[in-house]
């Protein structure tokens, strides 16, 4: 016969479990923390409340024996909480926005104690973090969302001593310091579906936010930073897995569009922009980019000299594995390296996108599902923003940059004779701008005007 333990022995065990600090977040929304911290009260191992005040103009008092708020000199935005943490006395942190409540503490801290490796952490189960948890995984790297509520070791914020001293005077690093704090763990993390209740005055819903351009661009050169320093790491001399070539030849109008379409992915790549003999103002245009960002470098041809030597010059600048080609008229999806990258990954050699056409007309170019040396033969059905291995290019000698026109038909040909796997890339990855004397209307028929199946004239 089996006895249940006793009241002694229940707070014993109690006692065994590792005691934690709680670390909040306040910025304008002083009036939850009330019940915030009557939630983080009803546990029996927090025994530890701190409140880092992103609001250098509002003063905090909170008449609770064991809070403590920590005034921020200025706004370390999301950042802050890691300051904070930095400050406890316990090695255990949980940390939470100031918009909501999690309902279950408790059973997200037993996630964590089954598995104290990983940072644990609750999504609300209907946001897209939740329902696209595969697109948060680079490699072995997991970009976890903390402010629903998340446990982690306090020592794993060292990493962010990798980072240069500089990094923290861009408020990029301040704003979106959870994603580069989860990923530079390079590990996955768990991710609970939370019992979660949004407060006054909480963020906008996550879809909306992901939509948001601004929020998408911080995000995506947040993960950029975060990788690349991964990348680091170990080899310091590795060059970033993507080079992307944006020729340019008095496209400076459209120029920014096509760099802004390449900073909203989120990847480790660099920009090579180059100009070829450009009479606009696509130089100002370049240096506005480069002066804002270390991983965009820029050359300008003295003469003109065709849009395939300035490709090659483009690919010949980086040693980077992987190549994007990219007009500077067009533009990019901001999904597209990461899902390239993963064709790549599962053993294509070129990844093919589908176009959408916009500008003087607009449809969809679909591309057929894998493409051969033979159908190659007989027509082109390969964009020539394609992602291909710089390999390919080496073996293939490179683009010809005697052809006139078509010199993209036949590199492809080329690269499918060396038994390349051409394989398609569905969706919203790549847009194509169609103007009204394009080359491609007034031109023999090319793959612009195939549809589908590739055997019809409609545009679709």
């Amino acid at each position: 016969m089996t006895t249940r333990p006793g009241r002694a022995a229940k707070r014993k065990r109690v006692a065994r479990i590792p005691r934690v600090s709680a670390c909040l977040l306040s910025w304008k929304r002083p009036q939850n923390l009330p019940v915030i911290i009557a939630t983080l009260r009803e546990t029996n191992f927090i025994n530890e409340i701190l409140i880092w005040n992103n609001n250098p103009e509002l003063r905090l008092e909170v008449d609770d024996p064991i809070t403590r708020v920590i005034e921020s000199e200025d706004n370390a935005m999301c950042y802050g909480r890691f300051l904070c943490a930095a400050e406890a006395r316990n090695r255990i942190i949980y940390v939470q926005d100031d918009d909501a409540v999690n309902h279950d503490i408790e059973g997200l801290y037993g996630e964590f104690l089954a598995d104290p490796a990983r940072i644990t952490h609750a999504l609300i189960p209907s946001h897209s973090y939740y329902r696209r948890a595969e697109r948060q995984m680079y490699g072995s790297a997991h970009n976890a969302l903390l402010g629903w509520g998340a446990f982690f070791r306090r020592e794993w914020i060292s990493v962010f001593n990798e980072l240069p001293p500089s990094t923290f005077e861009d408020s990029l690093i301040l704003r979106e310091a959870d994603k580069v704090f989860s990923l530079l763990q390079d590990r996955e993390h768990n991710t609970v579906a939370g019992q979660i209740s949004q407060l006054e005055g909480h963020s906008k819903p996550g879809l909306a936010l992901w939509r948001d351009p601004v929020h998408r661009q911080q995000s995506a050169l947040a993960v950029r930073l975060a990788l690349r320093a991964l990348r680091l790491r170990n080899t310091p001399e590795e060059p970033a897995p993507w080079n992307v070539v944006i020729t340019c030849h008095n496209y400076g109008a459209y120029l920014p569009d096509a760099i802004e379409s390449v900073l909203g992915n989120d990847a480790d790549y660099e920009i090579h922009i180059v100009d070829d003999a450009s009479g606009d103002n696509t130089p100002q245009v370049a240096a506005e980019y480069t002066s804002r960002f270390e991983h965009i470098r820029y050359f300008r041809n003295d003469v003109r000299s065709g849009p395939a030597y300035s490709q090659n010059r483009g690919i010949k600048a980086s040693l980077s594995p992987l190549v994007v080609l990219l007009d500077a008229d067009d533009r990019i999806g901001p999904d597209y390296l990461f899902e390239a990258q993963q064709k790549l990954a599962a053993g294509a050699d070129v990844v093919n996108p589908d176009a959408t056409l916009f500008g003087a007309s607009e449809g969809r170019w679909v591309v057929p599902d894998v493409t051969t040396l033979e159908s190659l033969l007989r027509h082109n059905t390969v964009h020539n923003c394609s992602a291909f291995r710089r390999e390919l290019w080496l073996r293939a000698g490179g683009i010809d940059e005697h052809m006139p026109r078509w010199m993209d038909h036949e590199f492809w040909i080329r690269v499918a004779a060396q038994n390349a796997r051409i394989e398609a890339l569905h969706g919203e990855h790549f847009f194509y701008r169609r103007h009204a004397n394009s080359l491609s209307r007034s031109a023999a028929p090319r793959v612009w005007r195939k549809s589908v199946n590739w055997a019809s004239e409609e545009v679709v």
